[in-house]
C-alpha cells in the first residue's frame, strides 16, 4: 500500500517545481527551473546559466535573462526594472541597475503594482484600472492612503513626508513590483 502511494505520489508530482530528485523512486523528477543551459548575458556578454525557458540570472551583472526584456529592448519588461537598453548603458560604467523614477512610474503602467522603501518604512503603490485610481500607503497603513485620479496627478501630487516622491527619489530603496 505504501509503494502504491509513493507511485501516485510520483505521477502526480513529477513536474511540478520545488521538489528533491531523492524523493522520487519510481518516476524520473526534472525540475524545468534547473539551470542547464548556457547563454550570453543579454547585457555584459558573459556566460550565463538558464533554464530551459530561457531564464536566469547573471552571475557577472546580476540581469535577470529571459522574460520579455529582449522583446522590450527600450521599456520595462519582466523580471527587470529598467530596459535592457539603458541596462547596457549603466553596466558601461559600473553602474547598478536602479530604477529612477521614469522607470517606476513605467514599472507601475507594467505591474500596476510596485513597492519601495523610504527611511526604513515600506510603501505600496496600486494602480487600479477598473476604478482608474492610483494610491499609494505604507505598507499596514491603508487608512492614510493617497489617491490619485490619473497617472499625472500621481507623478505632481503624489507626497511622503510632505515632499514629493519624484523630489525624494534619490533616497528611496528597495524599488520592485510586489511579489
Amino acid at each position: 500500500m505504501k509503494e502504491q502511494t509513493q507511485f501516485k505520489w510520483e505521477k502526480q508530482n513529477k513536474n511540478i517545481l520545488g521538489f528533491n530528485l531523492k524523493d522520487f523512486k519510481y518516476f524520473k523528477y526534472d525540475d524545468p527551473n534547473e539551470k542547464t543551459n548556457i547563454k550570453k548575458c543579454d547585457v555584459c556578454d558573459n556566460p550565463c546559466l538558464i533554464d530551459e525557458f530561457g531564464n536566469g540570472k547573471c552571475n557577472n551583472c546580476s540581469w535577470e535573462q529571459g522574460g520579455s526584456s529582449l522583446e522590450l529592448k527600450y521599456k520595462v519588461g519582466y523580471p527587470n526594472l529598467i530596459p535592457l537598453s539603458k541596462a547596457k548603458k549603466l553596466y558601461k560604467f559600473n553602474k547598478l541597475f536602479n530604477p529612477d523614477f521614469e522607470d517606476f512610474i513605467n514599472n507601475l503602467l507594467f505591474y500596476g503594482e510596485m513597492e519601495f522603501e523610504y527611511k526604513n518604512f515600506k510603501y505600496v503603490v496600486d494602480r487600479y484600472t477598473d476604478k482608474f485610481e492610483i494610491q499609494i500607503c505604507k505598507v499596514n497603513d491603508y487608512e492614510n492612503r493617497q489617491s490619485y485620479k490619473s497617472i499625472d496627478e500621481f507623478i505632481s501630487k503624489a507626497k511622503i513626508d510632505n515632499k514629493l516622491l519624484k523630489d525624494i527619489w534619490e533616497d528611496i530603496t528597495n524599488v520592485n513590483w510586489q511579489s
